[in-house]
């Protein structure tokens, strides 16, 4: 296969278009220029992108990494030659899966290649997996070490053992270990199974046998305890029979006893029916009591009555007179004292005085002794009618403070007050205590009314007697009424369970009645259990199925298993066979690629490290010029390690996919300028047969690939 072009959305490339050339390309780049992202994305349109890798915290999933940055769907489109045929495949991003739509087609026709499909696309271009191309054809410094996988060793291995990578010998092995396994793995095989087939047979044999002598047994005790419950159930007929007897005669105290229950019914019944109703005797024994109540609280309220109220110490001016007239008798008192006396002595003695004073003024000051001396003795005598008039009043005075108790006539209306409301209380109270009185002396009254009624002419005890002696005959009749009742609820409930007789056969038992229940309930108990461990034993036996195909059943599997066995040892025998032989082949054929990477190592390192071998596990192996010990690539440096891995690549490249590109990514940064060129020149070589990318980040490869031209 040929690469011509290669246009590319992924990553950092935005319609990036790389062109090739067959035989040695060298694509120099700075860092970060794309390099690993155009080998990454030719990986990508050959087998597609795993979509179900997951990023980690050191690295990132593919379809995460080469996401374009522009944040269009990720596509991409390569020109190619395969088989002799221009084609163009194409992939590019539908939904959520990146770069899974594929298409291949002729470039000039434009006619579909329904045998390339975005499955298998590597595998048919390149004729190899994914993961041998990765370690083989695809390579990049930090993955030069061969490391292993399944389908590169798988490959190898078939190989290095048939000389093909067709890997039918592989597939024999596998057939034989597969036909193996199907006889015999674990319990899976034919042969497990068959085994425990017969096995489970055989006990499910002797397990019928050991059911057949249960199944006697349990029919053997079973006719024993029906025997045993027929005579407990004869005995207990017997003992019935007896209790029968007793229940016959139980009925007949229980009649007679229900016919005396009645006779004493009617008797009560005919006395009761002349008195009084219990309704009515309790009704006149609630009332007596409540008269008698009544009466107590009347009495004690009558003898806690306050005596009669008393009327305070009145005054002499007083008694006699009602409130209103005593107050009007007091005003009346002090207007007239006031009005006879006081004023008219008041006027006296102010005319007495004025008239001294003028006639002494008109003796001194007007020189008139005659007319002064007239009007002196004038004043004179109206002073001496005014000290008369008070003496009359005084003694007035005096006669009415006696009534009043006091000779200030001002007070007198104040003492008629107080008498006045001392007079209203009185009245109040004694009107009160008489309402009182009389109330009581009525309760009384009315109470012995009813007395009269309730006793009807008889003491009140005698009354009361009567009363309880009436309410005790109609207890006495529900008493005989209840004992009717329940004498002939017994006599029925004895009619109820009285045993009749039954015909016996003849007993020989001497247990009681309650060990004759016991023991054939446990009869029962036992018969039942035997029954139903009975029909279990049957029932695993139907399960278990016929005794005679069963025999048949295990004779077919003993010689199922003896067949088997024999197919189980010619396999062994076929397994053993094929391993001589692939054993045989390997070491004709297993040197190959050993030789040709050795060949190439010899040729980088001028002829200093010409022994190589890749073992089985592909651990290298190599010795230089002098060294007689075979070790491993770890001990050499870094540089010789990396041209090593290298030839052992391009080795296995070379053998697995002849015609396939080759695809280097800085794989030779670690070489010295002389085995650099001695590499270019390796692969300027192999580029006449297939197509190589080689992506470098330096210009040495460029300079060894130009002086390698010049000489």
């Amino acid at each position: 296969m040929i690469i011509y072009s290669m246009t590319a959305t992924f990553g950092k490339l935005e319609h990036e278009t790389l062109i090739l050339k067959p035989g040695l390309n060298v694509i120099s780049g700075e860092n970060e220029w794309g390099k690993s992202t155009w080998c990454a994305f030719l990986l990508a349109m050959l087998y597609g992108l795993d979509t179900r890798a997951k990023s980690t915290k050191t690295s990132l999933a593919d379809k995460e990494h080469y996401a374009p940055w522009s944040g269009v769907p990720m596509s991409g489109r390569m020109e190619i030659n395969w088989n002799g045929r221009n084609l163009t495949l194409e992939r590019r991003t539908s939904g959520r899966v990146p770069m899974g739509v594929f298409q291949a087609y002729e470039t000039e026709s434009g006619l579909a290649v329904p045998e390339l499909t975005g499955e298998n696309c590597g595998l048919q271009l390149l004729g190899v997996e994914r993961e041998v191309f990765c370690r083989a054809g695809f390579i990049r410094q930090p993955d030069l070490p061969v490391t292993g996988s399944e389908a590169l060793r798988a490959r190898l291995t078939a190989l290095v053992t048939t000389g093909d990578d067709t890997g039918d010998s592989k597939r024999l092995a596998e057939k034989l270990k597969e036909l193996k396994n199907k006889c015999k793995y674990n319990k899976l095989g034919l042969l497990p199974q068959a085994l425990a087939q017969q096995s489970q047979l055989e006990d499910t044999l002797q397990e019928y046998g050991a059911l057949e002598d249960k199944c006697a047994e349990l029919v053997s005790h079973q006719r024993e305890a029906e025997v045993f419950q027929k005579r407990l159930q004869n005995h207990l007929l017997v003992l019935q029979n007896i209790q029968a007897e007793q229940d016959a005669r139980q009925v007949a105290q229980a009649r007679r006893a229900a016919e005396r229950a009645s006779r004493e019914k009617e008797a009560l019944e005919s006395f009761c029916r002349d008195l009084p109703s219990r309704q009515e005797a309790q009704k006149r024994l609630r009332d007596l009591s409540d008269y008698v109540a009544a009466w107590d609280a009347a009495i004690k309220a009558r003898n806690s009555l306050e005596p009669e109220p008393q009327e305070g110490d009145t005054m002499p001016a007083f008694r006699g007179l009602s409130a209103r007239d005593a107050q009007l008798k007091a005003e009346n008192d002090a207007a007239a004292y006031r009005d006879s006396v006081g004023k008219f002595a008041l006027v006296l003695c102010v005319l007495g005085i004025l008239a001294v004073v003028g006639g002494i003024c008109l003796a001194a000051f007007a020189h008139m002794p005659i007319p002064g001396l007239a009007l002196g003795g004038l004043g004179a005598l109206l002073l001496g009618a005014a000290l008369l008039c008070s003496g009359k009043g005084k003694g007035k005075l005096e006669e009415l403070s006696k009534g009043y108790g006091t000779a200030d006539w001002k007070q007198w209306p104040d003492l008629a007050d107080r008498y006045a409301a001392q007079r209203m209380d009185y009245e109040q109270a004694y009107e009160s205590w008489i309402q009182r009185k009389n109330a009581l002396e009525e309760r009384l009254q009315a109470l012995q009314n009813q007395r009269d009624n309730l006793c009807e002419g008889r003491e009140l005890t005698e009354m009361e007697s009567l009363c309880r002696q009436v309410l005790e005959s109609w207890d006495r009749l529900d008493a005989a009424m209840v004992q009717e009742t329940q004498a002939k609820e017994h006599l029925n409930a004895l009619l109820s369970m009285a045993r009749a007789s039954a015909q016996t056969a003849e007993d020989d038992m001497n247990l009681s009645f309650e060990q004759t229940q016991n023991n054939l309930k446990q009869t029962e108990q036992d018969l039942a259990r035997l029954r139903h461990d009975l029909g279990v034993c049957r029932g695993r036996m139907e399960s278990l199925g016929n005794r005679e195909e069963l025999q048949r059943q295990l004779q077919e599997v003993r010689s199922r298993v003896s067949e088997l066995e024999k197919v189980y040892e010619a396999l062994n025998l076929a397994q053993k066979t094929l391993t001589e032989a692939t054993n045989e082949l390997q070491r004709r054929f297993a040197p190959r690629i050993s030789q040709l990477a050795g060949s190439y190592m010899d040729a980088m390192t001028g002829g200093r490290y010409s022994k190589l071998t890749l073992t089985e596990n592909l651990t290298l192996l190599t010795a230089a010029q002098g060294e007689d010990v075979l070790r491993e690539a770890m001990w050499r440096s870094d540089g010789t390690m990396d041209q090593l891995y290298f030839s052992a690549r391009l080795a296995v490249a070379e053998i697995l996919m002849p015609k396939a590109p080759l695809i280097l990514d800085d794989a030779l940064v670690r070489f010295d300028d002389r085995r650099l060129r001695t590499a270019m020149e390796l692969l300027e070589s192999q580029g006449q047969e297939k197509q190589i990318l080689l992506f470098t980040c330096q210009s040495r490869e460029e300079a060894a690939l130009l002086q390698n031209r010049r000489h």
